[in-house]
């Protein structure tokens, strides 16, 4: 009886380290924390997005994660006959990029970032979204990226990650969660969904512009929710509570419950806003515009409202 009884128990801790390894290929959310995905490690692809590649071995990265550079992960594209930077890579791009960083078409992937600002929040829902456009949907955030994992007492590497290149395959680019500017345009005639600029709030009157954005101001109609909002605002950089970024948001003039699009300067920090809507209020009619004011601008002839000087 006693034999039985190990048997059994150690029948029932196979199972339940499978079932363990089955919830972390699930993943558990949109958003997992340090202790999850420390007791998850083994059965995830970690891809660290960073702008400044040198941080992640100089000031340390989670052990095995694969470093993805920020810069690489964009691209230049032709749409409508017009050459628009930084926007999401064509199809064959971003599968060798995913390949490079060992990713295949059934991972778990988890991806990090610094953790210290609201920037590096942004990059790593921009590749989130990048992944989900091309139908990878097995995809979370780590929150508060690999800050939050050192302020758990976690390890850090400063070895580089050299993974065995993966199979991801790059499917039907999704139109589900993207915003065209023929998009754009159809919202401001009918008002078939909100417009949420993410720029902090002098780019939104027309104090600041980008030098790859023509005119200065906001899509006409279009609410300002600044990116930083986001997150608390020191690091480890963490999304703020679902009912606070609710009612944030609603109390600066979006609905959250209704069509939405997201974007910025040039698709990067509206990612993070389109992430906020559609994956942690649960708003699967929140789309991003890739293009965003870079795109929108191209054409002159496209509205766009400045602060007014007398």
């Amino acid at each position: 009886t006693a034999m039985v009884m190990t048997r059994m128990a150690a029948a029932a801790g196979v199972l339940l380290l499978w079932v363990s390894v089955a919830v972390a290929g699930d993943l558990p959310g949109p958003v997992v924390d340090a202790e999850w995905l420390d007791r998850n490690r083994e059965a995830v692809i970690v891809i660290d997005v960073r702008k400044d590649t040198k941080a992640y071995s100089e000031a340390g990265h989670i052990p095995g994660a694969r470093l993805v550079d920020w810069k690489a992960a964009r691209g230049t594209r032709t749409v409508d006959g017009v050459e628009l930077q930084m926007m999401l890579p064509d199809g064959a791009a971003f599968e060798a990029l995913m390949r490079d960083a060992g990713v295949d078409g059934d991972s778990a992937v988890v991806v990090t970032h610094g953790g210290e600002t609201p920037y590096q929040v942004a990059y790593a829902a921009r590749l989130y979204w990048q992944l989900k456009s091309y139908g990878h949907d097995r995809v979370a955030l780590l929150d508060g990226g690999t800050k939050a994992w050192e302020a758990a007492g976690k390890p850090l590497a400063t070895e580089a990650a050299a993974p065995e290149r993966g199979n991801f395959t790059a499917r039907d680019q999704r139109t589900d969660i993207l915003a065209t500017t023929a998009d754009v345009e159809k919202a401001l005639a009918d008002g078939t969904a909100g417009l949420v600029d993410a720029r902090p709030l002098a780019f939104y009157l027309g104090m600041d512009q980008r030098d790859y954005v023509s005119a200065k101001g906001h899509i006409p109609g279009s609410k300002v929710v600044p990116f930083t909002l986001n997150t608390r605002g020191k690091a480890p950089a963490l999304f703020r509570p679902a009912d606070e970024l609710r009612a944030a948001y609603e109390a600066l003039g979006v609905d959250t419950a209704k069509p939405a699009i997201a974007y910025c300067n040039s698709g990067a920090v509206s990612a993070a806003t389109w992430f906020v809507l559609s994956e942690i209020l649960g708003n699967k009619q929140a789309r991003h515009y890739d293009g965003s004011m870079h795109e929108w601008t191209k054409d002159p002839s496209r509205p766009v409202v400045a602060m007014r000087m007398e």
